[in-house]
């Protein structure tokens, strides 16, 4: 099954045409040819990335594509898989939910910190980087923090995605 990766949480900047295929693991590119390409993606430290272009609505002058890990594809892709009786409760915690991996921007004052209660999650270091300067920019004088989010836990039993 191909899943269009433009659908997956957090990843609607992405254009159309870029699909991922839950039986091979596969990115697919398919803005060049309606057959589709496999894309074969660069690595970086061990980690292999994917470079997809953005949707012409969200480009910038300084920003015209999204970098995402193909773990970060397939956990993804594995949240909004419908859950069965044989995944484990890894996908399961992140589809009821609806949580991702990333960044969030919170601010401090004195000794308290303050996010909102429904934080957009960065899910690149530059989305998050330019968020952090405008709020800085608009705000002289406030501290803001970037705080990632790397795992999450279940309450009813310790469950690590």
């Amino acid at each position: 099954m191909r899943v269009e990766i433009n659908t997956l949480p957090g990843m609607g900047e992405i254009a159309n045409g870029y699909e991922y295929d839950t039986v091979t693991g596969d990115v697919i590119s398919k803005r060049e040819s309606t057959s589709g390409r496999r894309l074969s993606g660069s690595t970086n430290k061990g980690y292999r990335i994917y470079t997809f272009m953005l949707k012409s609505i969200y480009k910038r002058s300084y920003r015209v594509s999204m970098a995402v890990t193909e773990d970060r594809l397939s956990s993804l892709v594995a949240a909004k898989m419908p859950v069965k009786k044989a995944v484990s409760t890894k996908s399961t915690a992140v589809a009821e939910h609806n949580i991702t991996k990333g960044w969030i921007i919170g601010s401090v004052n004195g000794n308290v910190m303050s996010i909102s209660e429904t934080p957009k999650v960065h899910v690149t270091e530059s989305s998050v980087k330019i968020e952090i300067e405008r709020l800085a920019k608009a705000y002289p004088g406030k501290t803001f923090v970037k705080m990632k989010i790397e795992n999450f836990v279940k309450a009813t039993g310790v469950s690590w995605s």
